[in-house]
């Protein structure tokens, strides 16, 4: 609280990067990207592109591992590794993983959800049937 962490705020994991008046900013000195490969595996991993639904990733690896990307797993997501359509796998039964061969990957995820596909087809039938009952009842 202005230059002093609190007594109940884990000292060990969050440090002071600046403060003022009464607020602090902190930061997580074990944070982790949500996104590696499985423990045993090497390689690098570089963020290329991100928006809203789509991840694009460059991977290199010198062996066969999958590819952990901590997004709750659901039926919208989409896979393809150097342009191949891929299936995705649930890591730990609750996030994204995907298999990838030695060498360079290009990997592309994408989440296209259900129910926005449906609102938009129902908020075009409403508009539509607006209109029609202003043209017919005016």
């Amino acid at each position: 609280v202005g230059g002093k962490i609190p007594h109940y705020i884990n000292q060990k994991k969050w440090q002071e990067v600046y403060y003022e008046g009464p607020v602090s900013i902190l930061e997580n000195k074990q944070y982790q990207k949500p996104y590696f490969l499985e423990s045993s595996a090497s390689g690098e991993i570089k963020l290329i592109t991100q928006s809203d639904n789509s991840f694009h990733f460059q991977i290199n690896t010198p062996q066969r591992t999958k590819f952990i990307f901590m997004e709750n797993y659901d039926s919208g997501w989409s896979a393809r590794v150097s342009g191949v359509p891929t299936s995705i796998e649930k890591y730990q039964d609750t996030f994204i993983s995907v298999q990838l061969s030695s060498g360079k990957n290009d990997v592309i995820l994408t989440h296209s959800s259900s129910s926005v596909n449906i609102n938009y087809k129902l908020a075009i039938v409403i508009f539509v049937l607006t209109i029609a009952y202003i043209i017919v009842f005016s």
